[in-house]
């Protein structure tokens, strides 16, 4: 700024920071390559380790609730009571496939007490690691906004969501919504090849399950919001959340399918 600060306040009293420029990266928003995906993850991976010993209780909640199963999935049950009927019909698949995978929140209330807490990213999409344009190693993890105190199993959780899917989550042919096997064990194995032996024998077993954690709780949210009238997500159309959701639930369909347990 003209004063030589890193930071600046707006007329609106908004803040706005400066960050560090890094030459010779790129970022990509799918993978090309399975070696996309291991580098990623083991983006990720080191980001873990280093911050293994950071004492977490000092990170400040910036968005309170915001990978919790349970929590999402009472916001989707008020949604769906106070929802006009005409929604809810067309929910009608969703609603079933909400109750298919319900069993997911048990899993979730009985295992995320036993999990380390730790100082996790939460927004693990590829394109928040900066690769180096000559080698497609990772340089560095950006996007901070997100980081605060959480569990491993939803930074691995929505790398897997966002990267080993065959279609992103606009696409509304269901039919090209799946998992790609190569860039799965890819995103596993860099991910664990990064953490570098500093998760628990529990988190190593439960990273499957973290991904189907994630996308169950994606799927809950675009349909929670299409209930609500579409006060969240910005949408082009009046079923775009539906669609959204709908994806989710094929993809999950297709992640369930391949790693029907947790730990295989």
């Amino acid at each position: 700024t003209k004063n030589g600060q890193d930071y600046i306040i707006d007329n609106n009293g908004q803040w706005w920071r400066l960050t560090t420029f890094i030459t010779g990266t790129t970022s990509l928003n799918q993978p090309k390559t399975a070696d996309n995906a291991w580098q990623t993850a083991f983006g990720f991976g080191c980001f873990t380790a280093a911050l293994t010993h950071f004492p977490v209780e000092k990170l400040q909640i910036t968005i309170p609730n915001f990978h919790d199963l349970p929590n999402r999935f009472a916001m989707f049950s008020e949604a769906w009571k106070s929802a006009n009927p005409t929604r809810k019909k067309q929910a009608g698949r969703a609603m079933k496939k909400t109750v298919e995978y319900s069993y997911l929140i048990t899993t979730t209330q009985a295992l995320w007490p036993t999990l380390p807490l730790r100082v996790t990213h939460n927004d693990t999409k590829i394109n928040n690691i900066l690769l180096d344009k000559t080698t497609h190693k990772p340089v560095a993890v950006i996007d901070w906004d997100t980081i605060m105190p959480g569990t491993i199993l939803s930074d691995f959780g929505d790398l897997v969501r966002t990267a080993a899917c065959t279609a992103d989550e606009e696409e509304t042919d269901l039919a090209k919504v799946d998992i790609n096997l190569e860039y799965l064990d890819a995103l596993k194995a860099g991910f664990l090849s990064g953490c570098g032996g500093s998760l628990t024998d529990l988190e190593q077993k439960t990273l499957w399950f973290g991904a189907k954690n994630i996308i169950f709780e994606q799927a809950l949210r675009f349909l929670t919001d299409f209930l609500q009238d579409d006060i969240y997500y910005k949408t082009t159309h009046p079923t775009h959340n539906l669609m959204r959701a709908e994806n989710q639930f094929a993809l999950l369909d297709a992640l369930c399918r391949e790693r029907k347990s947790d730990d295989n």
